[in-house]
């Protein structure tokens, strides 16, 4: 998932992540190491390919679809925090049966 954004002069305090009103991906630049995960989703974060544009989830089955949200706030002095938010559906295909030979 992505959430693309321009601070202009801002600097990036924290991007978190939502589903529903749960967060379970923070991503605060000034902290060691930056990125933090929360329960039950946490288990689900790629940790390797996420960053502060993307959260990339692993795993997905149809119970993680739902409403996601990307909170994106500026530093000091400022603090000015936008947020949308989307619907992801989750779609499992199945291999077609084989005919027989």
């Amino acid at each position: 998932m992505a959430c693309l954004y321009d601070l202009e002069s801002d600097t990036l305090y924290v991007v978190k992540w939502y589903k529903g009103q749960q967060e379970f991906f923070r991503y605060l630049p000034k902290e060691m190491p930056p990125m933090t995960v929360f329960s039950p989703l946490g288990d689900k974060v790629d940790t390797a390919q996420s960053n502060n544009h993307h959260v990339v989830l692993t795993n997905v089955q149809p119970d993680l679809a739902g409403k996601y949200r990307c909170e994106v706030s500026a530093d000091f002095p400022t603090f000015h925090t936008e947020m949308v938010s989307s619907y992801m559906h989750v779609v499992i295909t199945r291999s077609p049966p084989r005919a027989p030979l």
